[in-house]
């Protein structure tokens, strides 16, 4: 049997954790939009803005990863994804920040 090393475990164990925690919050999330009363297309946009600026940032990204280290450029998006999680849960109880997402997104 191969021994991993220390890189090739941190990816994996990253690459897993982050598949687990896009598909749980995918789903939550869809189900909090859905009980604040916004609609299955303000929902869609929300996820098109979403996969766009993904797309957008694959390729600077990568660049980036062969300058200096994908594992680097990995751990760096995790830690950005982090924080955007806790601001998320941080300020979604905040109602003018609520009331101000809801109004972009009306027809």
């Amino acid at each position: 049997m191969q021994k991993i090393d220390n890189e090739r475990l941190g990816y994996l164990v990253g690459r897993v954790g982050n598949r687990l925690s896009s598909i749980l919050y995918s789903s939550v999330i869809t189900i909090f939009y859905l009980n604040n009363n916004l609609t299955n297309v303000q929902i869609g946009m929300i996820w098109s803005i979403l996969l766009f600026s993904q797309m957008l940032t694959d390729f600077p990204t990568g660049s980036l990863a062969d300058k200096i280290g994908r594992l680097k450029v990995y751990m760096l998006g995790m830690i950005f994804m982090g924080v955007s999680y806790i601001a998320y849960v941080k300020f979604v109880n905040n109602i003018y920040i609520c009331y101000t997402f809801r109004q972009l997104l009306q027809d």
